[in-house]
């Protein structure tokens, strides 16, 4: 509904106020993995993609913390950015054990993803 992405997945059925034809849509691309591969394969492959969006989070405090400190109200880090320089440290870790063809695979994942926010639909942009 935000214009990204195929407009059919932005519908919402009308009875039961759910998006169907995504929920449909992820369904299939969740049932392709789960046949295509063992479990582990897809458990790594699960880790390595939320890396992606545990690193950009952690960053995301630090960037903010800073930025923004000196407002009223802010955010005030136990410990100042430990915890997170901690938690970018552990994600790389983790990400460093990771095989090659799931960061590849993550990699692919991210880069579509990108593209599609990167160019919205054009009926939404008018």
């Amino acid at each position: 509904r935000d214009g990204y992405g195929p407009k059919i997945l932005a519908q919402v059925h009308p009875r039961f106020r759910t998006p169907a034809a995504a929920i449909i849509a992820q369904g299939l691309i969740a049932l392709a993995l789960a046949l295509s591969g063992s479990f582990v394969q897809l458990a790594l492959l699960s880790m390595t993609t939320r890396l992606f969006a545990y690193i950009g989070t952690a960053a995301a405090v630090l960037v903010l913390a800073r930025r923004f400190r000196d407002r009223p109200g802010a955010l005030k880090l136990p410990g100042g950015p430990l915890i997170p320089i901690l938690a970018l440290l552990l994600c790389l870790a983790l990400f460093a054990s990771a095989s090659w063809q799931n960061i590849a695979a993550a990699g692919i994942a991210f880069a579509v993803g990108a593209v599609i926010y990167r160019f919205p639909r054009r009926d939404h942009r008018a």
